[in-house]
């Protein structure tokens, strides 16, 4: 797998949290707790699977998969960072 093949998988890890984002937004009837707290739901429970994916990935030395499930993470962890700060910054 090449570099632009990752920062597919980096693109379509943002693409999904700005599609939950957004729903939380439109669901939330306005209420700001409520969307951090939907986003923040599914910011944990989604890289769930991620982390399980890795582990097997890991016991089955399958280092193309690992790689692409690290990516997930990674990216995850930069979004949630990413979203406190502007969080914390708009109160």
């Amino acid at each position: 797998m090449d570099e632009a093949t990752f920062e597919k998988i980096k693109a379509n890890v943002y693409d999904i949290f700005r599609t939950i984002l957004s729903v939380a937004v439109k669901t939330s009837k306005n209420d700001p707790e409520e969307i951090r707290q939907a986003f923040a739901l599914k910011a944990k429970q989604i890289p769930l699977n991620w982390s399980i994916s890795y582990e097997k990935a890991k016991q089955n030395d399958d280092a193309v998969k690992m790689k692409i499930e690290q990516i997930k993470l990674d990216t995850i962890h930069e979004i949630k960072e990413a979203f406190a700060q502007i969080w914390e910054g708009e109160k």
